[in-house]
């Protein structure tokens, strides 16, 4: 055979390959859609530097079939970097799937050529003058056998990939115990994923949905259709008029467009049931988390309950995060005692290695739950452990400490004190005592949604 031939021969194999790895992504896009939106309950403007690698995200490289044939022998990594050009993958062998968040002080370049926005990380103390270091972060959620290949670092000497300055948190995901009880259809899966501690055994992630609507709905709507649309302010606002008067199952007046909403009774005491589908969920009702007292601001909702970002692992499930400015007051949202305390960590951010250095403050609420309040000022506390506190107190002072891309009070509430406790579904009281959970893209205060708009 001739150069001519070995060249076109060499050519053809190329395209052969590259025709193939499209086809294997098609065919992982379309059986994992539920992966396919990076703003699924999130607000990505919130997390500067943080990147969602989702399987049809434009911008990563590629994504294709892992196949061990195609490495050889010897150990296989999680995460790999070509030492010639710099190509970033995450591989996952496993029968599980997997989240990856990885960090990278390195430059990275997308499959376009465009340099990945970076974000800060460091000390955030109260004085101002913090050191901050500069990184990008991307979260991942890859199925069983797949390679993703994320992005470009740029190229250097180094040939090691600890040289990369990579830090990673790879863990598995499995089913949330409470999936059966908020309208999951194991057969089919509609939306997200949530993680607790693998035990080994070939899990496929849970497919939380609020309810299973009747027709196709969007990743978005799946989502937020917990207790409030995601569409535009006015059907947000038309969702929020309408709790009071919905009963607590779907009867007989309801519209079609009303089937297969969740439907609110009026709240007994502290309780709401939502309906969805066939089943009823108790949900607490709760006060609203922040706020100076006498004039209301808004806090934008920048990530909501299984959000794509953070709020897909069984421990933070149906958290809610709302945007504030550093030192605004943390409120009691129900009487109960304070158990715990954590608030000697300084430094915050987007890099991975403040993934677990967070400060917190927990209460044992009156009704026997759990209220934990995350990303508090260092040394903010007002009150001790062992303190009674009443509504509406304050507790701390919101910051920015731990895994933080932008100033934001982190909340979750738990059935039990437990370290890996998952999350349970929470309302919160606005005005007259209805309730509503916040969506992300949408600000409220405590008299519940507000007219203000996410810029």
């Amino acid at each position: 055979m001739g150069k001519k031939q070995k060249a076109a021969a060499a050519k053809n194999k190329k395209k052969t390959a590259a025709n193939h790895r499209k086809a294997e992504k098609k065919k992982l896009i379309a059986s994992n859609e539920q992966y396919n939106n990076d703003t699924r309950n999130f607000v990505p403007s919130q997390a500067k530097g943080c990147h969602v690698a989702c399987m049809d995200s434009k911008w990563i490289v590629g994504l294709d079939r892992f196949r061990s044939a195609d490495f050889g022998d010897g150990d296989i990594p999680d995460i790999s970097v070509d030492p010639t050009d710099g190509l970033l993958s995450f591989v996952n062998t496993s029968d599980n799937w997997r989240s990856y968040n990885i960090s990278t002080g390195l430059t990275a370049i997308s499959d376009g050529g465009d340099i990945l926005e970076a974000g800060a990380y460091g000390s955030c103390t109260v004085s101002g003058n913090d050191a901050r270091s500069s990184c990008t972060t991307f979260v991942a959620v890859l199925p069983p056998h797949t390679i993703m290949d994320v992005c470009y670092l740029e190229p250097n000497e180094y040939t090691r990939e600890e040289e990369f300055d990579l830090q990673s948190d790879i863990k598995n995901l499995t089913d949330h115990p409470g999936k059966s009880d908020m309208g999951t259809d194991t057969d089919t899966p509609q939306e997200g994923t949530v993680e607790k501690e693998s035990d080994g055994d070939n899990d496929m992630p849970a497919s939380v949905f609020f309810p299973k609507p009747t027709t196709a709905a969007t990743t978005n709507t799946a989502t937020d259709s917990t207790c409030a649309p995601t569409g535009n302010d006015d059907e947000a606002k038309d969702f929020h008029a309408k709790q009071s008067s919905q009963s607590t199952h779907t009867d007989e007046t309801s519209s079609a467009s009303d089937v297969g909403k969740p439907q609110l009774s009026r709240p007994p005491q502290n309780v709401i049931t939502i309906s969805a589908g066939n089943q009823n969920i108790q949900v607490p009702v709760y006060a609203f988390p922040l706020g100076e007292g006498g004039f209301e601001e808004a806090y934008l909702c920048s990530q909501g309950i299984n959000g794509a970002f953070t709020h897909y692992f069984s421990g933070t499930l149906h958290a809610i995060d709302l945007a504030c400015a550093p030192g605004t007051p943390v409120r009691a949202v129900a009487d109960g005692e304070v158990m715990s305390i954590q608030q000697a960590n300084t430094e915050g951010g987007i890099h991975i290695s403040l993934l677990y250095k967070w400060n917190s403050m927990m209460l044992k609420l009156d009704d026997g739950r759990f209220v934990e309040y995350v990303h508090t000022q260092t040394d903010s506390a007002r009150v001790a452990v062992g303190d009674r506190v009443t509504e509406g107190d304050i507790l701390c002072l919101s910051g920015s400490v731990g895994f933080c891309p932008s100033p934001h009070l982190h909340i979750q509430v738990h059935q039990s004190d437990a370290s890996n406790a998952d999350t349970i579904m929470f309302a919160l009281k606005g005005q007259g005592g209805k309730p509503f959970v916040p969506v992300a893209g949408n600000y409220y205060n405590s008299y519940g949604l507000t007219q203000k708009a996410l810029q």
